[in-house]
């Protein structure tokens, strides 16, 4: 576990004077009529200003979200990993600040084998002691925007996450027949005809928890530990969740947010999926023997067929004749939800779910479909939704895992001597693909071709990659070769293994390379060996990045099928030559896809081309400005 302590980042945004006039937008524009554009615009806030006029009074006090995710960075059973990640966002700044990368704080790594569960308590820790120090004794911080000192507090809105975390931050297990807070208990596949029940109050939330105890007090958390008294019949509490040390926590509307996100990605692919009757339909037997149960529609009872169960097709799934309803399907659906405001969404919400039952079977609706019914109600307490979606949390806990695989790689690189053909090798090719060594490399043929004019095309290559650098040195002055730095090359070079760091029992491939010299393109198909960071030393510090490669024999190992357009390799047809190395630049990253149970392809793989994540394809727009700024660069 890593913890990154949050009061001295909260201090040095008032070191900025922008910043910290920044950090009282919502303040000075709390009077200003319009719609809600910031979570300090719903009722949550208002309602704890008013509990609250003493820390409210004060617009520099921090108002603050808690985020936690897990990402898993290969999917794989056999190497299991969990990395969590805990983010608090500001919600002091301005909208189109708040939710800004530099303003959104990572508190919390928790790395292991799997995922924390309800013992994430236990790392939560040092947070809500600090927590609990910012609200009650706060921290003296200097303004740069009035160049005072004020005293700090900051207090924690609410938490977002996806209903699994949900589970964890708030102690409630969301499986079971008890599986929503609000509601305290969902009853899946059961027909409820009673009044639905009054949301509890944080008072009442709190006398419900506060007797239980908590994951770190005694023995961890396990699921074959003993349930609670009542468990799974009154209530669905396994712990008292570690938040509730907070001394405001009971005060506010909101303390654990549903996450729009997942709600409704889950939800629509529930009636996505059963409307046009895929295999993921929630209208299967098992349903359909539920309607026997719980429904009085007899046209959708199953029948026997000898041994074999049948069910007539519903009336509310798409046949192929049919499929292009689909859009209209979307056209229609999405509008809907959108028409009414929040005040009417909360009522029509309730009445579209109870007209869905009287289409789809009881076995459609779990808990996410049940939790559409409280949305409205945390859109008008909490805001706009942006703030309470993990969107941008899910990006960023990639992000910060890319970034320590980073430094990972950075570490286990070891630097190592370069044999002497090694260095020779790749000290030309570097040369070679030099754009501004062209010129000369025309000048070293004109000489070769003089001195030697019977020499092939093939002799000179050679003669070209074991002399060449030699000459250049000779004949070119370091003046005009001060893009390379030949006479300070550094023969240690940085060596990382990325294909043991990253992409374990996988090979990274290399596509399409360009010869500089010829300028004919060719493709070559190869695997991954090493990463080499090659430095020239003098004048600052140049690095260029070289792919050592093990290649694959370009006329015996690769064949292309026109007719589909596929590209297969012959794994096991190596190329035996002497030039491993290429630019990373160069390279295009492709993976290998083995035929599955085709014994005359059992050698052969099919090429399949990607583009690694984040990297676009820009179309470069030249503008006038730009060629007239080209033509002055020519002349100087």
């Amino acid at each position: 576990m890593r913890y990154l302590p949050i009061a001295p980042r909260l201090q040095r945004l008032y070191l900025t004077k922008n910043t910290a006039k920044q950090m009282t937008w919502r303040y000075e524009h709390q009077k200003e009529p319009g719609l809600m554009v910031h979570p300090s615009d719903g009722e949550a806030r208002k309602h704890f200003d008013s509990m609250y006029p003493e820390f409210s009074s004060e617009p520099r006090n921090v108002r603050l979200g808690l985020c936690t995710d897990g990402f898993s960075p290969n999917n794989s059973n056999t190497t299991p990993y969990s990395c969590w990640h805990v983010f608090l966002s500001i919600y002091n700044l301005p909208p189109w600040m708040c939710l800004k990368e530099p303003y959104v704080q990572l508190s919390i790594v928790i790395p292991g084998k799997k995922s924390p569960g309800q013992n994430i308590d236990v790392f939560l820790r040092p947070l809500i002691d600090e927590l609990k120090m910012l609200y009650i004794d706060s921290v003296v911080t200097y303004d740069a925007s009035t160049k005072c000192n004020f005293t700090m507090k900051a207090i924690l809105l609410w938490t977002v996450s996806d209903f699994p975390a949900y589970a964890m931050l708030s102690g409630w297990s969301i499986h079971g027949k008890l599986a929503c807070l609000y509601c305290m208990g969902f009853l899946a596949n059961k027909v409820e005809r009673s009044s639905p029940p009054p949301i509890l109050t944080g008072d009442q939330i709190w006398e419900q928890v506060r007797h239980f105890s908590t994951a770190y007090e005694g023995k961890p958390f396990r699921a074959k530990n003993a349930k609670l008294p009542g468990f799974g019949i009154t209530h669905n509490w396994v712990k008292r969740s570690i938040i509730w040390e907070l001394p405001y926590l009971w005060k506010l509307l909101i303390r654990n947010n549903l996450d729009p996100m997942h709600i409704e990605t889950n939800v629509f692919e529930n009636i996505f999926n059963t409307v046009m009757d895929t295999p993921k339909s929630k209208d299967n037997m098992n349903a359909r023997k539920d309607i026997k149960m719980y429904c009085n529609r007899v046209q959708w009872h199953t029948w026997k067929k000898g041994n074999k169960d049948m069910k007539k097709r519903a009336s509310f799934a798409l046949s192929k004749e049919k499929s292009h309803e689909c859009h209209v399907f979307l056209q229609r659906f999405l509008p809907i939800s959108l028409r009414d405001d929040l005040q009417r969404s909360q009522t029509t919400i309730v009445e579209t779910i109870c007209k869905l039952e009287k289409i789809f079977p009881p076995g459609f609706f779990d808990s996410m479909e049940h939790l559409v019914i409280h949305l409205a109600r945390e859109a008008m307490l909490g805001g706009p939704v942006q703030y309470r979606w993990i969107y941008l949390y899910e990006r960023l806990s990639i992000k910060h895992f890319q970034s320590s695989i980073s430094k990972i790689i950075q570490k286990s690189g070891q630097q190592r001597p370069l044999t002497d053909d090694e260095m020779r090798i790749a000290h030309n090719y570097i040369l070679i693909n030099c754009v501004e060594v062209l010129p000369f490399l025309r000048l070293f043929e004109n000489y070769v071709i003089q001195s030697q004019p019977d020499m092939d095309d093939r002799a000179f290559e050679r003669f070209r990659d074991q002399h060449f650098a030699k000459w250049f040195k000779d004949h070119v002055s370091m003046i005009r070769a001060k893009f390379v730095l030949l006479k300070f090359f550094n023969n240690q070079m940085l060596s990382v293994n990325i294909l043991n760091a990253l992409h374990e029992d996988r090979y990274d491939m290399l596509g399409p390379i360009k010869d500089t010299l010829s300028m004919i393109e060719c493709d070559y198909y190869g695997l991954l060996d090493e990463v080499l960071e090659v430095e020239y030393q003098g004048i600052g510090r140049c690095v260029v990045v070289l792919f050592k490669c093990t290649w694959l024999n370009p006329t015996e190992g690769v064949r292309v099928d026109q007719k589909h357009n596929l590209v297969d390799i012959k794994h096991k047809s190596r190329l035996r030559n002497e030039d491993p190395f290429i630019l990373a630049s160069q390279a295009e990253q492709v993976y290998y896809a083995p035929y599955p149970a085709m014994k005359d392809l059992k050698d052969w793989w099919v090429v399949v081309k990607t583009k690694p994540r984040g990297v676009y394809d820009l179309r470069q727009c030249v503008t006038e400005e730009d060629d007239d700024e080209d033509e002055e660069d020519q002349f100087f």
